[in-house]
């Protein structure tokens, strides 16, 4: 079975590929402004805990791309991601009445959550180039997000 893309799917796939691309101008264009040392490790509450040469940042870029490409082929083939987590934890089941309605669930949650990281990515990156402390909420703030995200589609494929 084929899944076509929703037009809210494909504003989200345009958000992600937008930011990827942001995050690889965004680096190579303040290549030179970075500092040598920047922040390589933050703690639980945002305070910069590690140093280290500037040449690190190059990595957030190459992982985003990695994480983008995965999460792209991840939705792409929602019917692929197994939901035996759902039968634990509720009476889930998947017929074909209900198939194309839950592969639809689980593509958003791909979408959104690949969009959320790329976003965090984004931020990361230019606290580290600006070699600033995080907002103190800034853990809790992206933990929340995904796990909200999470548990909104979850519930919905278990209300089916």
């Amino acid at each position: 079975m084929k899944l076509k893309y929703t037009k809210y799917q494909i504003a989200l796939e345009i958000m992600g590929f937008l930011l990827l691309v942001g995050i690889i101008i965004f680096v190579y264009t303040r290549w030179n402004q970075i500092p040598q040392q920047v922040p390589t490790h933050y703690n639980a509450i945002g305070e910069i805990d590690s140093w280290g040469n500037k040449d690190i940042i190059i990595f957030l870029p190459e992982i985003s791309i990695l994480l983008y490409a995965f999460m792209t082929i991840a939705s792409y083939y929602p019917q692929s991601v197994n939901v035996s987590i759902l039968s634990l934890i509720s009476n889930v089941k998947i017929t074909d009445k209900n198939k194309e309605a839950v592969n639809q669930n689980k593509r958003n949650l791909s979408l959104f959550t690949k969009v959320e990281i790329l976003t965090f990515i984004f931020f990361l990156i230019y606290y580290i180039t600006t070699s600033q402390s995080l907002p103190i909420i800034f853990l809790s703030f992206f933990i929340t997000i995904i796990l909200v995200t999470s548990i909104f589609f979850i519930t919905r494929i278990i209300l089916l």
